[in-house]
C-alpha cells in the first residue's frame, strides 16, 4: 500500500516524470498485482502457499531494489513497480490461506481476524509513516525503507515456516 500511494510522488518529484506518466506507472503497479493474483491461482496448488509467499516477497524485493536505484537502472527503474506488483500478488492470499493449515479451526478464526485487523491498520499507518519519512529525509528514503521492510518480512516468513 505504501508503494502504491507514494510511487506517483516519487516518479513526479524525484524522477522527473509527468503526472500522466506517473499515473500510468501506478496503474501498471496495481494492474500487475491483479494479473499476478490471477496467474498465481493457476499454479498455487503446485507451488504451495509457503513457497509462494517466499517467492513473492523475493520478487517484490527485487522490484523494490530496481525502483529504488534509478541511477543504476535508468528509465527501466519504473519497471521495478511491475516486479513489485507481481511479487506482492501472492503474499496476502497465501498467508491467509496458510493460516487454516497452521492452526486448529478455533484458533485459525481468531488469527485470521487479527491478520485482517493488522492488514487494514498497516494499510493506513504505513503510507502515513512513509509521508513522515519523506518529509524528514526526502522521497528518496522511501524505497530503501520498503526494501528493508520486505527483507524483514522475508526473514519472518522463513522463521514462521520453520516454527510451524
Amino acid at each position: 500500500m505504501g508503494t502504491g500511494r507514494w510511487a506517483a510522488s516519487i516518479l513526479v518529484t524525484a524522477r522527473g516524470r509527468t503526472q500522466a506518466q506517473a499515473g500510468v506507472w501506478v496503474s501498471v503497479y496495481f494492474g500487475s498485482i491483479t494479473a499476478g493474483r490471477f496467474a498465481v491461482g493457476l499454479i498455487a496448488n503446485r507451488l504451495g502457499n509457503r513457497r509462494l509467499v517466499r517467492l513473492g516477497i523475493a520478487v517484490a524485493t527485487a522490484g523494490a531494489l530496481v525502483f529504488a536505484l534509478p541511477a543504476v537502472f535508468g528509465s527501466a527503474a519504473s519497471f521495478g513497480l511491475v516486479l513489485m506488483g507481481l511479487g506482492c500478488a501472492p503474499v496476502f492470499p497465501s498467508l491467509m490461506h496458510e493460516t487454516a493449515r497452521r492452526f486448529p479451526d478455533d484458533v485459525a478464526r481468531t488469527v485470521i481476524g487479527r491478520q485482517m485487523t493488522f492488514a487494514y491498520a498497516g494499510g493506513s499507518v504505513i503510507p502515513a509513516a512513509f509521508g513522515l519519512l519523506a518529509t524528514w529525509a526526502g522521497l528518496g528514503a522511501v524505497m530503501p525503507v520498503v526494501v528493508l521492510i520486505l527483507l524483514a518480512l522475508l526473514a519472518l516468513a522463513v522463521a514462521l515456516d520453520r516454527m510451524t
